[in-house]
């Protein structure tokens, strides 16, 4: 009975002790939280959450790809596109629309048929992909195209006008606005085309043999690059819904 008397009373202290140590590292943390409140830092941070954004037209990044539907659009003018996009390559492109196609979208499979042919050039590729660029583009969108409508009218709506919060279907939407500004640009106010650009009216209503084989690679490139975006944009809003 004296020895559960001596267990029960080292217990006691012990707790004792675990308290006021408890008690201690509160107050201890507490005077540390109090002191960062009152740093320049924590004001910084305040001030940072208190100005998120709660649309993303609010937001920086809306605004620089709706500044890329411009004349005289140049290729360097969107290569910090291909860094919020994270390819850069046509083969990282590629392996990217080999990983997130979907088999059983015919549209997909066909592009990758095309893009996998050995038998066609950059300069194939390039006019036969994006002759089906607008196409992919309703398809992502869950959209059918209505009788008269304009692809660009349509984009207007969905990538503009019914773009509104800050989930992720509103960073993809606002990502392809950047997109066709840069493909569906009305290259027939251009005074100087970018051969290096996909632009879809130029290439598809005046043709592409004064492009240089450079020129194509790199237009062909961005091509596959906006591609590999926008299918791996369908795969997860695909997930989602």
């Amino acid at each position: 009975m004296e020895d559960w008397n001596n267990v029960s009373k080292n217990l006691s202290e012990a707790l004792d002790i675990f308290a006021k140590r408890i008690e201690q590292i509160k107050n201890e943390v507490a005077d540390a939280l109090n002191n960062f409140a009152r740093t320049e830092e924590f004001q910084k941070l305040v001030e940072l959450f208190n100005n998120i954004p709660d649309d993303v037209q609010k937001t920086e990044f809306f605004q620089k790809c709706q500044s890329l539907k411009k004349k005289d659009l140049t290729y360097e003018e969107i290569e910090w596109l291909f860094d919020e996009l994270e390819i850069s390559t046509m083969e990282e492109a590629r392996c990217d629309i080999l990983k997130y196609i979907d088999s059983n979208n015919a549209l997909h499979s066909y592009i990758k048929n095309v893009m996998e042919n050995s038998i066609y050039g950059n300069r194939e590729k390039l006019i036969i992909i994006l002759s089906h660029f607008e196409r992919l583009i309703y398809s992502t969108l869950r959209r059918e195209k209505k009788r008269k409508e304009g692809a660009n009218d349509m984009f207007r709506s969905e990538l503009i006008k019914n773009n509104h919060g800050m989930d992720i279907e509103n960073l993809y939407k606002t990502v392809l606005l950047a997109i066709t500004n840069v493909v569906f640009a009305n290259t027939d106010n251009f005074t100087i085309i970018d051969k290096r650009l996909p632009f879809r009216n130029n290439i598809l209503h005046r043709g592409i043999i004064d492009y240089s084989d450079e020129e194509v690679d790199i237009a062909y490139k961005t091509l596959l690059i906006f591609v590999a975006y926008i299918i791996q944009m369908n795969e997860s809003l695909s997930s989602e819904s």
